[in-house]
């Protein structure tokens, strides 16, 4: 969890055509991993008027290592009746 006083607003951007606001943290030390350092950071890019998570990026020591950006986004699109249809093999195990 990220806490309001640990992530501060850097700016804004346009992430898939869609206004967002920037906020950049030091990624919380929790575990002993590759990861865990001091110098790893997480920003954000979040729609400004839904508040949806438009790009991620994560850096260590300045050098990105994961930068995954929405390329398109669509609130409220309609879906079609068949976004839901799903084809299970017939040797698959239905759990309920």
């Amino acid at each position: 969890m990220i806490r309001h006083e640990d992530a501060k607003v850097t700016g804004s951007a346009f992430v898939a055509g869609r206004a967002a606001i920037v906020l950049e943290c030091d990624h919380p030390r929790t575990i002993e991993m590759t990861a865990d350092r001091p110098d790893f950071a997480i920003r954000l890019s979040v729609d400004r008027a839904d508040g949806v998570i438009l790009r991620l990026e994560e850096s260590i020591g300045g050098q990105v290592t994961r930068d995954a950006i929405v390329t398109s986004y669509v609130p409220d699109a309609p879906l079609p009746p068949s976004a839901f249809a799903f084809t299970f093999p017939p040797d698959a195990t239905v759990v309920y």
